[in-house]
């Protein structure tokens, strides 16, 4: 994942977000391996890499909701303990939420902040509360694990600021 050589860090996160069976449980060394490529990989100028990137990046997300889907769906209907797979689900979210948010401010360039964008956008699409339709014939309810885990409360009003301005930029 540190690898200089883009093709090897790309080969290995795409191997990580092969889907072997859709409800088989996301392995902490996956998640760690995903969020190391997140966090130093992404960081590429050249623009045919970092659509790859953000390709494998979105492939594994997805893998990761779909491991997670019934665990999300009893944590979010039932006063029953989160498990484990959740546990681990919303620590690596949380983890690459604040590592985005950390790394959007404004005059940042846009083909450096572009990346950081992608992936919330992928993450609010999935772990959000609408619906989204990957395909026409495949489509993920809205979960709202984020707004169970508190991430739209006051606190990141910040984010929301941010966003705003950044708009607001582009106006003049």
């Amino acid at each position: 994942m540190l690898s200089e050589d883009f093709k090897t860090a790309l080969a290995c996160v795409e191997i990580i977000a092969a889907e072997t069976k859709a409800s088989l449980a996301v392995t902490k060394f996956e998640l760690f391996m995903c969020t190391r490529f997140i966090k130093h990989s992404l960081r590429t100028t050249f623009p045919e890499f970092r659509q790859k990137y953000i390709k494998a990046v979105k492939n594994f997300i997805i893998r990761l909701r779909t491991a997670a889907d019934k665990d999300i769906k009893k944590y979010l209907t039932s006063d029953q303990p989160v498990s484990e797979n959740l546990k681990q689900t919303i620590a690596f979210l949380t983890d690459i939420l604040t590592f985005t948010e950390e790394n959007l401010y404004l005059e940042k360039p846009v083909e450096g902040a572009l990346p950081y964008f992608e992936i919330l956008k992928i993450l609010f699409e999935l772990f959000g509360d609408f619906e989204y339709k990957l395909r026409i014939t495949q489509v993920y309810p809205a979960c709202g694990l984020l707004t169970k885990m508190g991430y739209f409360n006051q606190e990141r009003k910040s984010l929301f600021v941010f966003l705003v301005n950044s708009m607001k930029s582009t106006w003049a």
